[in-house]
Formats: structure tokens, C-alpha cells, sequence
């Protein structure tokens, strides 16, 4: 059941709950109104989650140029220069936090941009990159390691 099932429920059974406050008489109209105070108060809460809930969705889709930018440096350079005390994976999840991704996503990411750098890794061969990840690609693949490094250490606010 989602969230916006969840929502529509409490919307139903609090109207519910108002028809038979309004046919009812003490102690039972006592009772219904502290139901329909819960109710409320839970549709208030609902409903902040479900708007927190596409906050995240849109900064996530916002921010996938971040994504490619932070794939593209890690497929070109490794993780080594970001987090040095890390290992690859660690680093991966550490960064995937930052980035509120997950590091599966993150290590798909990377992997796309793997075939176009010499970096030891396959990725995904043959796989075009899409218009996005293009536009990324072109942008960073002559950069120098210094500049690029910078870059994403000011996009992950890290150093």
C-alpha cells in the first residue's frame, strides 16, 4: 500500500467518523471526537511525508548532473583522491549518501562512463551514452585531474 492509498484511507474513515459524531451523543460524541482529532492529526502527518517524499523525488531528478558529473570523475579518476582512508566501496556508499542515491545507482552510474576512459574497468560496453551523459562526457573528459577533483569536491561540499 503507498502513501497516497494511505492518505485517501484517513480521508475516508475521518468522514466516516464525522457522520457518526454528528448522529451521536456523549459519551459516544466524546469518543468520536477524540478519533477525529487522532485522524487529523494523522492526515496532517501524512500529508507532510507525502510532500517531503516528492521534495526528495524532484532534488533527485535535479540533481542528476551532479550524479553524472561525480560517475563521470570516479570512472575517469577513482575514489582514491576524494576519500583516501576509504576503500572503493565504502567510498561509493559515502559518496551515494551525500548525494541521497543510492550506491547501486551511483556504481551504475560510474560504470557507464567506464568504456570511454582507461581505467581497468569494462562498464557497460556498448551501451551509448544518452544525451545527458553526453553533454557531462564532453564537458570533463579533457579536464585536468585538479580541476575536476575540485569541482566534485565543491558539488559533495567535502573539503
Amino acid at each position: 500500500m503507498n502513501l497516497s492509498n494511505i492518505v485517501n484511507y484517513t480521508e475516508e474513515a475521518l468522514e466516516l467518523v464525522e457522520k457518526l459524531y454528528l448522529e451521536s451523543s456523549g459519551q459516544q460524541k466524546k469518543e468520536l471526537q477524540k478519533t477525529m482529532a487522532k485522524l487529523i492529526l494523522l492526515k496532517e502527518e501524512l500529508d507532510k511525508n507525502s510532500e517531503k517524499k516528492n521534495i526528495n523525488q524532484r532534488q533527485k531528478i535535479e540533481n542528476k548532473d551532479t550524479v553524472y558529473i561525480v560517475a563521470c570523475y570516479l570512472s575517469r579518476f577513482g575514489h582514491e583522491e576524494l576519500f583516501k582512508n576509504l576503500n572503493q566501496t565504502k567510498s561509493l556508499k559515502k559518496i551515494a549518501e551525500i548525494l541521497s542515491i543510492k550506491h547501486t545507482t551511483l556504481k551504475g552510474t560510474r560504470d557507464v562512463f567506464d568504456p570511454f576512459f582507461d581505467n581497468g574497468r569494462k562498464g557497460w560496453t556498448g551501451r551509448p551514452l544518452n544525451e545527458q551523459e553526453l553533454k557531462i562526457y564532453n564537458k570533463y573528459k579533457n579536464k585536468s585531474k585538479n580541476e575536476f577533483l575540485k569541482e566534485v569536491k565543491m558539488v559533495l561540499n567535502i573539503e
